[in-house]
């Protein structure tokens, strides 16, 4: 970057409601990492993740000036996710063939299906199908808009927008995460076997078609085979990202995935 573009940047953001959002978030970080932080001990996963936040937001005022770094943001945000995952150890359940499954729709899944039993509530993440569908409307409505945005000295609209609507999904993310922090080893102990249990199981649904969906279930992680449920054993109108809970049943041996006999919404 030139010498003028830093402060140029921070013009495009200041007044703005992202400016607003940015703060927040800053607040909830400065909690965690007040309490969490040991700034003598260069390898401390707080130290990584306090570095990944920045870089983050770094990211997010280079899309204000150049929309084509969507790309680097949707990377930046998903480190930082990743990151806050493997904080609380189950990173390893994000696994397939030997690489670890990071989209960021994959681990904003994952993190509110682990915070969702650690914390015994369904989270409620503000905006959250802007992380699970990044790709999709970076590429529709940032990077290839319908029009050619005009050119003015504050950001165009529908960016801005964007950005302040994936940052308002993060802060409930960190807010979820300060929350889990909060909780004592034995609490998270407890609610981490309750987890990797199967009676009843706990997943996510990653995938629906016309007459059925796909659960990823935590203890089989994203290595196992996915559990398969009909429209009609489902006890409510299930949607893609649900955190759910799910008796499974194994399928036949020609089969290559489980079968769930019922699967409802998580309601602790």
């Amino acid at each position: 970057m030139s010498g003028g573009e830093p402060s140029e940047t921070a013009d495009l953001l200041e007044g703005t409601v992202l400016e607003e959002q940015l703060d927040q978030c800053d607040a909830i970080m400065g909690d965690i990492m007040e309490e969490r932080l040991d700034p003598t001990d260069e390898e401390n996963i707080y130290t990584r993740i306090d570095f990944q936040y920045g870089r983050t937001k770094d990211k997010t005022l280079e899309v204000l000036s150049d929309r084509f770094e969507a790309e680097g943001l949707n990377t930046a945000l998903k480190t930082l996710i990743s990151g806050i995952i493997e904080c609380q150890g189950f990173h390893a359940k994000l696994e397939r063939n030997g690489q670890r499954d990071d989209s960021l729709e994959t681990v904003t899944r994952w993190f509110k299906l682990y915070a969702a039993v650690v914390l015994e509530k369904q989270p409620d993440i503000p905006f959250e199908f802007v992380l699970t569908q990044f790709k999709k409307y970076r590429d529709v409505v940032i990077v290839h808009p319908d029009g050619i945005p005009t050119a003015t000295d504050k950001p165009e609209a529908s960016l801005l927008g964007f950005l302040t609507l994936s940052w308002t999904a993060m802060e409930e993310i960190l807010r979820l995460w300060q929350e889990i922090l909060s909780k004592s080893d034995v609490e998270l102990i407890g609610r981490e076997s309750a987890l990797d249990g199967n009676t009843p199981k706990h997943g996510f649904i990653h995938n629906l078609s016309d007459t059925r969906g796909f659960v990823t279930a935590y203890p089989e992680g994203q290595e196992g085979d996915d559990t398969h449920f009909d429209l009609d054993s489902a006890e409510y109108f299930p949607k893609e990202g649900d955190v759910v809970e799910l008796e499974d049943e194994e399928s036949a041996p020609h089969h290559d995935a489980r079968t769930a006999n019922s699967l409802r919404k998580y309601d602790p």
